[in-house]
């Protein structure tokens, strides 16, 4: 197999340099060769061949006599990547975009980009005029406002008093919309309650009370009156009494330890005379040791009275 990249190459004895038909160089300037991608997509009028929008060709780049307010229209040709037709379109410097001019149309065409009817001359000058006069009495109002202090002590406060004045409108506004949500909450807990009617009632009932009050006064209770004798501070005789008080109850304790205790108990009915007889001398008997246990209790409490009359006294 011959290389793909011959260094070498034949050349035939009737081989004539002069006869080999050279490439035509490009004598029109306005005419060049470009890479470019679509701008929108489109579709072939010979073989229905959808193009979809960036897609990269190879173009021939015409620049054209024509104009829009002198800026020059470019026409690009390209071929169908199908059937190899021609296909051609143009530059709108008009509508900022581009439009097809043979072989091929839009898939679609949107509706900001519609074109509007062009203005004729008499339109033109009446929107001219228009403008011009609007221009004129902005000028005149700002020399009014140049020569009017108000508008002068606006424009000499800077841009911080602007600020605190729209933080205090949005603050007083703040506080307006939360009174009337306030006001809206109040109105539906009022209506829940019954409404007027119901208030009105409430009202009524409330004033029949009182009067009733007014002409049948409630009797007054009355209060006793404060007694003016003085309490006598004692916290030292307190804490001896006490202390008496628990020696006392221990001795009263060992004494009576030491005496067998007296059980009354009632005795079943006797069966005879005999037991009738015991009974009754054993009751005098009990009936002594009691009255001694409260002698001997009288004899102990003596010494506690006696200490409690002789702080009594010194008090008094």
């Amino acid at each position: 197999m011959s290389e793909r990249k011959a260094i070498n190459k034949y050349y035939p004895p009737d081989y004539d340099p002069d006869k080999v038909p050279k490439k035509k160089k490009n004598t029109n300037p306005n005419i060049n060769r470009v890479r470019l991608m679509l701008p929108f997509s489109m579709k072939c009028l010979l073989c229905n061949e959808y193009i979809a929008a960036r897609r990269k060709f190879n173009a021939r780049k015409e620049i054209t006599a024509e104009k829009y307010l002198d800026v020059k229209i470019i026409k690009f040709h390209i071929k169908c990547p199908r059937c190899n037709g021609q296909l051609v379109f143009r530059t709108d410097p008009k509508s900022s975009g581009f439009e097809p001019v043979s072989g091929a149309v839009r898939n679609y065409v949107s509706k900001g980009k519609e074109h509007k009817p062009e203005e004729t001359e008499d339109e033109m000058l009446e929107r001219l005029e228009r403008q011009e006069r609007e221009n004129q009495e902005f000028q005149q109002q700002k020399q009014k406002r140049k020569n009017n202090p108000f508008w002068q002590a606006q424009l000499s406060s800077g841009t911080m008093d602007s600020l605190e004045e729209k933080l205090l409108e949005q603050q007083k506004e703040q506080e307006m919309h939360d009174h009337l949500t306030y006001l809206h909450a109040k109105a539906a807990k009022f209506q829940e309650a019954g409404g007027a009617d119901a208030a009105i009632e409430r009202a009524q009932t409330k004033l029949t009370e009182d009067r009733q009050d007014i002409e049948e006064p409630k009797p007054k209770k009355l209060r006793p009156e404060p007694v003016n004798n003085k309490a006598i501070p004692m916290p030292t005789v307190l804490r001896k009494i006490r202390v008496n008080l628990a020696n006392l109850g221990n001795l009263a304790l060992l004494k009576t330890a030491g005496e067998p205790k007296v059980k009354t108990e009632i005795a079943p009915p006797a069966e005879n005379n005999q037991e009738n007889q015991d009974l009754a001398h054993e009751l005098p008997k009990s009936e002594e040791k009691i009255d001694k246990n409260n002698s001997i209790a009288d004899q102990n409490q003596s010494p506690l009275l006696a200490t409690l009359g002789g702080y009594s006294s010194s008090e008094d």
